[in-house]
């Protein structure tokens, strides 16, 4: 069995990293602070088929779709790609094509049926609303949506509203694509924190390569060997459970898909949010400092740890689970 990205999936990144260059550079981030993404860095995306990666063509499931599409979100999270560029890939399957290429999607998993406040992502620059439920799926147009709730983003490149409530829109889906949705988001939700966890592996590097003491750099002290060395261990755990979850979901002949895409998110979350933390602390007095690119991976990491369950849900079900295992043995 071989487990490595074909020459298609690499060709599929090379591509991704150059359009988040062009139009997500992490130089010029403050740039996109509270703002939607740009419209030519949507129809660029539009135009490279990101959206339609999970989508079946006719009668046949598209090869290996979870994993090329997690090698794009992986990519794209590295360079703090900002507009609701998950739920439009996860949702693209149960939409028309027309609305594929022309929509932003901003959307909300709904778990039982408790009241409340509603929490959602890109509401404000999406054209509809989709609303995953556990037996079925909802179109909700955006005009429909009640007044939004005073609140501030945890991540300032991640535009973030709260409603009382969510309206009933038109059902669209039942419960088969609701569940694949979620199994879907969960892993690319993965995906993109070990984009985030490469991002900051990748600035707290550089800058213990750049920054110099006592005439070395800094990346020279062990303390900082101990750092960085544990950062990367942690991208590459979380970037195996996250594929091997990806290729799962392709096949789920190959295991429990479920318990994968937890355990996927379980671990990527940690890594997310203990790569941001340490490269914080590696950039020392300048990694508190808003200029300073570790504070919006360390932001975006709380974000997506919040999608699609958090590592203290995911750590219960595969708990859960094991348990049940070892009864029935």
């Amino acid at each position: 069995m071989d487990f490595r990205l074909d020459d298609d999936q690499i060709a599929l990144r090379h591509a991704v990293r150059g359009l988040s260059e062009r139009h997500f550079a992490l130089g010029a981030v403050a740039a996109r602070e509270d703002a939607p993404a740009a419209d030519p860095a949507w129809r660029d995306l539009v135009a490279m088929g990101i959206f339609g990666l999970l989508v079946s063509d006719g009668d046949e499931t598209p090869r290996n779709g979870t994993v090329t599409a997690a090698v794009a979100l992986e990519e794209l999270s590295a360079h703090l790609a900002t507009g609701p560029i998950l739920w439009t890939t996860i949702t693209a399957p149960v939409l028309t094509g027309g609305e594929i290429e022309a929509g932003r999607v901003a959307g909300v998993v709904v778990v039982g049926d408790a009241g409340g406040p509603v929490v959602i992502e890109h509401a404000t620059e999406a054209e509809f609303l989709v609303v995953v439920h556990h037996d079925r799926i909802e179109r909700v147009e955006t005009t429909s949506l009640p007044e939004v709730i005073a609140g501030e983003p945890s991540d300032p490149l991640t535009p973030t509203v709260a409603y009382e409530s969510v309206p009933r829109g038109d059902v669209i889906s039942g419960p088969d694509e609701a569940r694949t949705i979620r199994l879907a988001g969960t892993v690319l939700a993965a995906a993109q924190l070990v984009g985030v966890a490469q991002g900051a592996l990748d600035v707290a590097a550089a800058y213990a390569l750049e920054r110099h003491q006592f005439g070395v750099p800094i990346g020279s002290f062990q303390a900082i060997k101990h750092l960085l060395s544990d950062m990367y261990v942690r991208v590459e755990l979380a970037r195996s459970s996250t594929f091997a979850a990806a290729a799962i979901l392709d096949d789920e002949r190959g295991g429990d898909a479920a318990r994968a895409a937890g355990a996927a998110k379980l671990l990527a979350g940690q890594a997310g949010i203990d790569n941001g933390r340490a490269a914080v602390q590696i950039l020392g007095g300048m990694g508190f400092t808003w200029e300073m690119l570790p504070h919006y991976f360390l932001k975006r990491a709380w974000v997506l740890e919040q999608s699609f369950g958090t590592a203290e849900f995911h750590a219960l079900a595969l708990g859960v689970a094991l348990g049940a295992g070892v009864v029935k043995a």
